[in-house]
């Protein structure tokens, strides 16, 4: 999978895996986790990543334990895209399937995301893998 090579190339090995349980994410982040050295049983699913907006996921995000530097989120649209653009200030894109968006933070714990907070750092569109 040509989105696991990339994330492979930059060097992307989050602590924290959660995913949406729908199948076609599901299905994605299977695709792609033998790349970032994560195996299935690591992945949390959790039906708020399906179900949620975008306070739901940035809530879900905040609980996040502080000693975990990475977390890698797959989720769906609107939302997903919502979070990013709440997130970023320079994110006004829409996501479509199987884009990736990674955001830095510099903050000393999870709980202090805001608005704006996030800085990106790289986006690779699915559509151009």
């Amino acid at each position: 999978m040509r989105l696991g090579h990339q994330l492979a190339e930059l060097n992307i090995h989050p602590e924290v895996v959660v995913g949406s349980p729908a199948k076609r994410a599901k299905d994605t982040l299977l695709n792609v986790i033998p790349f970032i050295g994560i195996t299935e049983q690591e992945i949390h699913f959790n039906e708020l990543i399906y179900t949620g907006d975008t306070e739901d996921l940035l809530e879900f995000i905040r609980a996040t334990d502080d000693q975990y530097k990475s977390v890698l989120l797959t989720g769906h649209n609107p939302s997903i895209t919502s979070l990013a653009s709440y997130l970023v200030r320079s994110f006004n894109d829409s996501m479509s399937p199987c884009d990736f968006i990674q955001i830095d933070f510099d903050l000393p714990g999870w709980n202090l995301l805001s608005k704006r907070s996030g800085t990106l750092k790289n986006i690779l569109s699915g559509s151009s893998l």
